[in-house]
C-alpha cells in the first residue's frame, strides 16, 4: 500500500473544516474525519482511481 503524509496547511484545514461541521452539528467532525479515513484507505489500495489511464493519440 502506498505511504501518504498530510502537509500542514492540508492538516490545518482538515482540522478547521472538522471544528466547523461538529459546530454545526454534534457528531459531525467524527463522521467527516472517518469519511477522510475511508478515502485515503480507497486511494492507498486504489492509487489510480479517477485518472484516466488512456493513452493520448
Amino acid at each position: 500500500m502506498i505511504a501518504y503524509r498530510f502537509l500542514l496547511p492540508a492538516e490545518e484545514e482538515m482540522t478547521e473544516a472538522s471544528l466547523f461541521y461538529e459546530a454545526a452539528s454534534t457528531g459531525l467532525r467524527s463522521n467527516f474525519l472517518d469519511d477522510v479515513s475511508r478515502v485515503i484507505e480507497r486511494l492507498r489500495e486504489h492509487p489510480y482511481l479517477g485518472t484516466d489511464r488512456r493513452r493520448e493519440s
